[in-house]
């Protein structure tokens, strides 16, 4: 196995929304960082850094060895790419350890402007393989931040064949989609999570229950099996967290992981410990994620999306403002608790009183009318718990131990040599004070200097090797001790800072013009592509074609869908002049190959929607007269996007690019020189999800399916399970479309590459209606439709 952590130490990486809480992340034992700036960072309602504070956090870091990564993990808009130089140059000359990348173009530039700053590739990258972590690596990646939905298994293959960090999540809050690959808060609200906006759909309520609420990840446990997978960083979640919820995290994986590195794990520790955790926030209990492909209902809050507390007694009396609790737990004072009424309303109360498990305490309680006997009592807030953490994991830790030699001889500079050890790196500085004179009363004792010398208490040093070398009848006050400590460990401070920093780069030319790398002819902006999922669509698509109510160049299709395909219908597909486009899965996954379909004669281009698939076809031996048409989920919204993409794939094939689906028109305008393929019609997808809804409240029959699910607003989305690969995809419940104004002149440079038609959960009558509709549009004829949405052409988003 190629473990890049064999010989280092595992790193512990804490979120930190702000200094306070990078300042108690560090305390608590963090080994690593990830904060965001006021730009460009997916958790834009953060409280995040400013300029200087940025850079002052990273010289705090530094000077405790520990590493700061800065995320730079949301989608670019063209007119951005030029800000990033002045952005990142401050933070990249004070010594900023790494960025973390969600777009290819920004991956790009940083590569190009910043050679030596390390890029992490963000979970937002939607990398769900080996296929796409080789891809990146080799373009220059030094990690890879896997996929919350990525088994362990997939994340072993990582680690035995691509030589790059692996940095997992393993704590906080988890997402109902694949990171990256979710446009719910931005579709249904305006806010584009690609953007650091987004609303949380999915702790909304759905069909009467939080049907997509999932449960927060803890994975304490699990730490031995994932140091033994090589992983080289452990990820808690949680920029929106406070002080408390990230020193406790901290804390709790920092002492599980150093226990697994002596062989000394202990469950029941870990086991205290995620009852800690539990006690400062939870979901109903947590999930151990999906390292062992777990999903379905024990993985879902679906009773409230928030914190519910730790279970601790259940009633036994109740009198009129008053309750008695069995306890299963310690009560202290000002402890919150809920209790749940006959009516489902919910009941809070403070406790004013300290028990202990096993008694039966009394405890004021308004509204006793609706409590019955035997309900179970939570905690939702324990201040003495955050005020422990705080004594505990912040206010006391582990300090810089810190050499001194101190010289005092009479007639001679008052000297003091400081010297410490961070990540193997040795540092030292020196200070001189007055020249000392020859006391003319008691002289100078060990305890008259080591006193005033070593009081580093307001410090973040203690003092581990004390040299003092001293003339009995010298004569030095107090005072200039303490002056010369204080500036030695400045000029200390000021070189461990230093160490780090670096020139900037002087900026490259990176100025990125769109270019057509191929011209269209009137052929190219007028073909159309139709995309089908299923036999029937495909049989109707065909018939529609011989019926010559409409002229197709080219369909996408799965693979099974392929498969079922008689040779009467390929020969039409054949004879039709019309390309047939193998269409890759949404995730795919280590076991996936495309070489034996490469030599199909009825294909001729291949339909990729994300890294992994990218990679497949950078890979591949793609005959040359395949096109390759790029899904809007294999992000490209600036023009180094689709340069880095056609440099991937390095081939002389014809590329096509569908539009993004969160640029408007103006926006969309800059890419125009682009390959670009406009799609007409589509349920538009708004998230692609491990967790199924089905197997949550019915069970998992193994049967692909088509469910309706509803918001508190009467919101209506599809969710179609694939269930021979374990994946659904969610779309928006009113379809995109364009037919009636696609003409507009607004779109005239937006396909180059033609049109697509996309069909996923239509039924026969719907793919003919469409159809119809479409054919309407091109005869110039009004065309009738019921409820559409023009997505984001109109509106976009920040």
């Amino acid at each position: 196995m190629n473990n890049t952590n064999s010989n280092s130490k595992i790193e512990v990486l804490a979120p930190c929304g702000s200094y306070d809480i990078l300042v108690a992340a560090v305390h608590a034992g963090a080994d690593a960082c990830y904060i965001g700036g006021n730009r460009f960072g997916a958790r834009a309602y953060a409280e995040n850094f400013d300029e200087p504070t940025m850079v002052r956090a990273i010289s705090y870091a530094h000077l405790h060895g520990v590493k700061l990564y800065l995320t730079v993990n949301t989608l670019f808009k063209q007119d951005e790419i030029s800000q990033l130089y002045d952005y990142l140059k401050s933070y990249y000359e004070a010594g900023l350890d790494a960025v973390i990348v969600q777009d290819l173009g920004v991956f790009s530039y940083i590569r190009a402007q910043f050679p030596d700053l390390p890029i992490h590739c963000s979970t937002q990258m939607n990398i769900t393989s080996v296929h796409g972590a080789k891809l990146l690596a080799k373009q220059g990646a030094k990690r890879i931040v896997t996929a919350r939905e990525m088994p362990l298994s997939e994340i072993i293959a990582i680690k035995e064949n691509v030589d790059v960090e692996v940095e997992t999540f393993v704590h906080g809050a988890m997402c109902y989609s694949y990171s990256g690959q979710c446009l719910m808060s931005s579709l249904a609200g305006g806010r584009s999570g690609n953007r650091g906006r987004c609303a949380q759909p999915c702790r909304k309520c759905y069909d009467g229950s939080y049907v997509l609420s999932m449960k927060d990840l803890c994975s304490l446990e699990h730490i031995p099996n994932l140091l033994d997978a090589g992983i080289d960083s452990l990820k808690i979640e949680g920029r929106m967290k406070n002080a408390a919820y990230v020193a406790s995290a901290v804390h709790a994986y920092k002492t599980i992981v150093e226990d697994c590195q002596k062989g000394a794990y202990d469950g029941k520790k870990a086991e205290a410990l995620k009852l800690e955790l539990a006690n400062i926030y939870n979901r109903g209990g947590f999930t151990d994620g999906y390292f062992f492909r777990h999903n379905g209902k024990e993985m879902i809050s679906i009773t409230r999306p928030n914190n519910q507390g730790v279970r601790i007694g259940t009633i036994t009396g109740i009198q009129a403002g008053t309750i008695k609790l069995r306890l299963s737990a310690d009560l202290y004072k000002q402890d919150v608790l809920e209790l749940t009424g006959n009516d489902g309303e919910v009941i809070e109360i403070t406790s004013g009183i300290n028990a202990k498990s096993g008694d039966t305490a009394t405890l004021n309680c308004p509204k006793t009318k609706k409590l019955k006997m035997e309900t179970s009592v939570y905690r939702t807030k324990c201040p003495k718990l955050v005020s422990d953490i705080q004594d505990n994991y912040i206010e006391h830790y582990k300090k810089q131990p810190l050499s001194m030699h101190f010289t005092a001889r009479v007639g001679e500079p008052l000297s003091l040599m400081l010297e410490t050890t961070i990540d193997s790196v040795r540092y030292t500085a020196h200070a001189d004070g007055a020249v000392v004179e020859q006391s003319k009363q008691t002289g100078l004792s060990q305890e008259n200097i080591q006193k005033p010398l070593c009081q580093l208490g307001n410090t973040d040093y203690q003092a581990s090797d004390v040299v003092l070398d001293f003339s009995q009848d010298a004569f030095v006050p107090a005072g200039n001790i303490k002056k010369l400590r204080r500036e030695a460990i400045e000029k200390l401070e000021e070189t461990i800072i230093n160490h780090e920093k670096r020139a900037c780069p002087k900026p490259c030319d990176f100025s990125f013009t769109s270019k057509k790398t191929e011209e269209a002819t009137n052929n190219d902006n007028q073909r159309l592509i139709i995309g089908i999922s299923n036999r029937e669509q495909l049989d109707t698509v065909i018939q529609t074609i011989k019926e010559k109510t409409i002229i197709v160049s080219g369909i996408t299709m799965p693979y099974c869908v392929y498969t079922t395909m008689e040779e009467k219908t390929q020969f039409e597909i054949e004879t039709a002049g019309i390309k047939c486009y193998l269409e890759l899965p949404h995730i795919i996954t280590v076991s996936d190959c495309i070489e034996q379909n490469l030599q199909r004669g009825t294909f001729g281009g291949i339909y990729i929607r994300n890294i992994d698939g990218l990679a497949l076809a950078a890979a591949a031996s793609i005959p040359p007269s395949w096109e390759i048409l790029c899904d809007a989920s294999l992000y490209c919204y600036n023009l180094p996007a689709f340069s880095f993409v056609k440099r991937l794939l390095g081939k002389s094939n014809p590329i096509s690019f569908l539009l993004p689906r969160e640029l408007n028109v103006n926006e969309l305008q800059t890419l125009s020189g682009e390959p670009l393929c406009m799609t007409l019609y589509e349920y538009q997808p708004v998230m692609i999800t491990a967790n199924c809804t089905k197997r949550t409240t019915t069970g998992c029959d193994r049967k692909n399916s088509i469910r309706k699910i509803r918001d508190d607003k009467g919101n209506v989305f599809y969710e179609q399970s694939f269930c021979e690969r374990c994946y659904n995809v969610i779309y928006n419940g009113i379809p995109f479309h364009l037919f009636e104004k696609y003409k507009e002149p607004a779109f005239s440079s937006l396909h180059g590459r033609g049109y697509f038609i996309r069909f996923t959960i239509e039924t026969k009558e719907d793919v003919l209606n469409v159809l119809s509709a479409y054919h309407s549009a091109v005869q110039g004829e009004a065309v009738q439709t019921k409820q559409k949405t023009n997505g984001h052409l109109y509106r976009g988003v920040l």
